[in-house]
């Protein structure tokens, strides 16, 4: 299986910030049949703290997001000949 996380924030200022989180995962089965899945999501969102010269700083944050995800089987084996 193959993993790939890519997570960016920007912070515009002390208290204000853009999230993105992207990924995905591809397996490959092998065996009596071949089987091939790929799953990809996405979050991205707003979020906010507040108290920042403080050790305990709450945020809060607002992710919107979605997943697609493909599967793929091998029905018809090739002939030998």
């Amino acid at each position: 299986m193959l993993t790939v996380q890519r997570q960016f924030v920007y912070n515009f200022s002390k208290g204000l910030a853009l999230r993105r989180c992207r990924g995905s995962n591809i397996m490959a089965q092998s065996g009596r049949t071949n089987v091939d899945t790929t799953v990809a999501h996405f979050v991205v969102g707003r979020a906010t703290s507040s108290n920042q010269h403080s050790k305990f700083q709450p945020y809060a944050q607002a992710l919107f997001g979605g997943a697609y995800a493909t599967s793929s089987a091998q029905i018809v084996r090739n002939a030998r000949g």
